[in-house]
């Protein structure tokens, strides 16, 4: 396939041929009576204005608005605008098309962020039952094809094609971090399987609550069942496939984690956290959002570092301005960098090679039942 043109991209006088989402589509006539269809054309970097002028009623029945199509034209001027000549279109399958280029999609490669959330839950997770689990859950194809491209909401945090995997996997990896924390002060308090088991499965049921495929919105089901019942739902699904069967226990603590997660019956849980894990689970959860939306707020604002407009616009979920720094702090103020033993982010690989280390020789996270001086209270 052709090399996606993008609307921002386009240049009077030339002739393209590249994929492009109809946002609109109207068969018209001419004041001499022919027919033409008026065509509004999108990506992900804008919309222009497209016309059909011959054949337009047998290029019309190709295709519906809503579609993808396959577009070669002619970049023209009119009343100073640039717009389309589409001398022919054919409609295209969904699965041909790279949905990144026409809707917000997350900056790491999807595929091997499913890798590393594979890696991390097959590296830490001790229980065989548990893991016995996850081998059903990662064998389900359709649900992981479905999990690498959902939001993880339709707005506010991590909204965009893979933002639902990349949130599991950051919660997922401060997980590990914060078990084995709170194991020097607390021993025994913790089960890390079951914290990690949460941050992936806690929000898997918006693979089902929303929809992704044009533009983030809600499914039919998503309105009236909700994904933090269709997880659980899935949990059952899925434990239903193993043989011999899953512990009991073990099952109703994996229920008890999705339903809990939001943390607040107002936020939408039907039951609050009980255990150690549910209450770890929620701030993990809290903490991985905020600062995914701090991150979108800065992105918003780039370039503002003057004292007046050191603030964001007004955030409702804030309630306030947030503050973002200005020119005088880069005089004390440093932000902080990972250094080689902490880069294992979804980006670990490329900055590695950048920094031509070769990716075998990464360290290895310990084990739970091995010191790690990174992480222990007690190391000199």
């Amino acid at each position: 396939m052709k090399e996606k043109i993008f609307v921002s991209d386009l240049v009077e006088g030339s002739f393209i041929t590249s994929v492009f989402l109809v946002a609109d589509k109207t068969l018209r006539t001419t004041k001499s009576g022919n027919p033409f269809l008026a065509l509004d054309l999108a990506d992900k970097s804008g919309n222009i204005d497209s016309k059909v002028w011959d054949n337009a009623e047998a290029i019309g029945s190709r295709f519906e608005a809503d579609d993808f199509v396959m577009v070669e034209a002619q970049v023209e001027s009119y009343r100073g605008q640039l717009q389309l000549n589409v001398r022919d279109l054919k409609r295209m399958d969904d699965d041909d098309v790279a949905l990144e280029d026409f809707i917000p999609a997350s900056r790491w490669d999807r595929d091997e962020m499913l890798e590393q959330l594979k890696d991390v839950v097959g590296r830490e997770i001790k229980s065989p039952e548990m893991l016995r689990f996850f081998d059903a859950l990662f064998e389900e194809k359709q649900l992981m094809k479905q999990f690498t491209l959902a939001p993880a909401a339709k707005g506010n945090h991590h909204a965009y094609l893979g933002g639902l995997l990349e949130h599991a996997l950051s919660m997922t990896r401060l997980a590990v971090r914060m078990t084995r924390h709170y194991a020097h002060y607390y021993p025994g308090m913790l089960n890390q399987d079951l914290v990690i088991a949460g941050c992936v499965l806690h929000d898997i049921g918006k693979c089902f609550e929303l929809s992704y495929g044009r533009s983030f919105n809600y499914t039919t089901e998503g309105q009236l069942v909700g994904h933090i019942v269709q997880g659980v739902e899935l949990i059952t699904a899925i434990a239903k496939k193993v043989s011999p069967p899953l512990p009991a226990e073990m099952l109703m603590q994996l229920k008890h984690l999705v339903l809990s997660h939001h943390g607040k019956l107002e936020y939408g849980s039907p039951i609050l956290p009980r255990t150690a894990e549910a209450l770890l689970l929620h701030e993990i959860d809290m903490i991985d959002s905020r600062m995914n939306m701090y991150s979108n707020m800065v992105a918003e604002h780039e370039g503002g570092t003057n004292s007046e407009e050191a603030f964001t616009d007004y955030q409702r979920l804030f309630q306030g301005r947030m503050y973002m720094g200005d020119d005088t702090g880069t005089k004390w103020a440093k932000t902080t960098t990972p250094n080689e033993d902490d880069l294992e982010g979804p980006g670990a690989a490329a900055v590695l090679e950048a920094e031509g280390t070769p990716k075998g020789e990464r360290r290895q996270p310990a084990s739970a039942g091995e010191s790690d001086p990174n992480l222990s209270l007690f190391s000199e």
